[in-house]
């Protein structure tokens, strides 16, 4: 049955199917003000990474620019590094989490702002699920970012043969300074004033080596400081006659204690021992595990950690996800009975912008260029999205020509990263009605399931939208609807 604006209202009163998805609507940025409902939800956080702790993001921000959402009872943390916003494994906060759902609103998330998914990272036990889940993606680690997991009762007693060592450094140090004083840090005026002065002579010792990575390091360590704590939050210190020698920061999240920021002064053998053991017996008692994050690359600080013998090395795994236009190394040259496809050109830029900037034309093309435009619009700015898209694999856009003109456009975007994605097409006004909308969109639905091997097409329409509404049906299976769209599908 052909949709007119009569009988549209009857057909949505006898729908029956009503798609509902979770969805992002925003992020919260994280900061001082609003890390207490980070910390809240970390209670149940259930990995073994530290980057995750709101500390760690607090710590970094300059570098993360962290922000948050929570999707499904899951948490959803996204980062903006050099520009390019990637996301965390996400994490349950609740009993009834369901982590296939968050990805799912993080898929399309990313297909809506046509960026590539990239996982930041990926607990090394989430990787099946990776693997069931996408079939294009790539893993990557770096062994200097692997993090120290010990148990929070070895680093506590120190006990049994595996720790004689650190046994001795402790014995010797309590030999050496019996008036060395484990014990919390103070928010007074006096504190901070010899807080300030380790500090000072801590950095002095730091710069005869050269660890530019360390040195910024220290400098988030050292600012740390200045920020609110919160009831997760802990810091100690080692007093040695009036004088902090040793000072040490961590966090609580889940069942794990991290440890942000350890630092002692070389001065004093067996100070590091001392702090560890004392800030893991004071802290660390209600949690089943302690990270000491990684070695930074040094030399001498993995053999110090590994010395700890910890339970496991802790991989920071990163995993971009593909769509499958990976498989394309240049745009298509193809053709239909009438019409032909190919790569949008320079030639093509006057007709690409009546068609792009054509408001009654795309009042029903469900995306407005300006709310992602930044600075002025310059002549050659379609063309060049166009292009930017299909390098990052996130969409490929096809000139529809007649006898060479271009009249109209493919768009094949919005790919779920598990084998579907979405067609569009738009002509210009003198090219429609003769037939040439429905065989573009008709090849385009063939050429993305068996050209590039999708397994699902998808198109959605505006309900006002009759003539597409119409179009669309002829091609696909109409499978729903909500308030403003109808949705249709094709598969294999």
């Amino acid at each position: 049955m052909q949709l007119t604006e009569e009988n549209a209202t009857e057909i949505t009163k006898k729908s029956s199917i009503v798609l509902k998805s979770h969805l992002i609507d925003k992020f919260e940025d994280l900061s001082c003000n609003t890390i207490g409902h980070l910390i809240k939800f970390g209670q149940k956080y259930p990995y073994l990474l530290s980057c995750y702790s709101p500390g760690y993001l607090l710590m970094w921000r300059d570098y993360f620019n962290a922000s948050y959402t929570t999707v499904a009872g899951c948490v959803v943390i996204r980062v903006l590094i050099s520009g390019k916003e990637k996301f965390f494994f996400p994490y349950c906060y609740q009993d009834s989490g369901d982590i296939n759902a968050a990805l799912e609103a993080i898929e399309k998330y990313c297909a809506k702002k046509t960026i590539p998914l990239s996982f930041y990272v990926v607990p090394r036990e989430m990787l099946p699920l990776v693997a069931l889940r996408y079939d294009n993606y790539t893993v990557s680690s770096n062994r200097n970012e692997s993090e120290y997991i010990y148990l929070s009762e070895d680093m506590r007693l120190f006990s049994g043969k595996k720790y004689s060592g650190q046994r001795n450094h402790v014995n010797k140090f309590t030999k050496l300074f019996p008036n060395a004083l484990f014990r919390p840090l103070n928010d007074t005026e006096e504190e901070k004033e010899k807080l300030e002065q380790f500090w000072s002579r801590f950095e002095n010792d730091f710069r005869k080596g050269n660890i530019i990575s360390a040195r910024y390091e220290l400098k988030k360590a050292h600012e740390m400081l200045s920020l609110p704590c919160s009831d997760s939050d802990f810091s100690a210190l080692i007093e040695l006659d009036g004088e902090i020698i040793s000072f040490c920061f961590g966090e609580i999240i889940g069942d794990m204690l991290i440890i942000h920021i350890e630092k002692s002064l070389d001065d004093y053998p067996g100070v590091y021992q001392f702090m560890v053991k004392n800030f893991a017996d004071k802290f660390g008692k209600e949690v089943k595990y302690i990270n000491r994050q990684d070695d930074e690359g040094s030399k001498g600080l993995r053999i110090s950690k590994t010395q700890y013998q910890p339970i496991k090395i802790e991989k920071q795994i990163s995993v971009e996800v593909h769509s499958e236009l990976i498989r394309l190394k240049r745009i298509p040259h193809v053709k239909s009975e009438r019409l032909t496809y190919s790569q949008i050109k320079e030639s093509d830029i006057f007709e690409y912008n009546r068609l792009c900037l054509d408001e009654e034309l795309n009042k029903y093309w469900g995306y407005d260029y300006r709310n992602d435009l930044q600075g002025e619009l310059t002549s050659d700015y379609f063309y060049h999205c166009a292009n930017f898209d299909f390098k990052n694999k996130v969409g490929l856009s096809m000139a529809v020509r007649l006898q060479d003109k271009m009249i109209g456009e493919v768009v094949i975007n919005e790919f779920d990263f598990r084998g579907s994605a979405n067609i569009g097409i738009r002509l210009l006004p003198e090219y429609m009605g003769k037939g040439y909308g429905k065989e573009a969109f008709a090849f385009a639905c063939d050429y993305a399931l068996y050209g590039i091997g999708l397994k699902r097409v998808t198109a959605y329409c505006y309900r006002e939208n009759i003539a597409s509404y119409n179009m669309i049906r002829s091609v696909m299976t109409f499978i729903g609807e909500d308030e403003i769209y109808y949705y249709f599908q094709k598969i294999v």
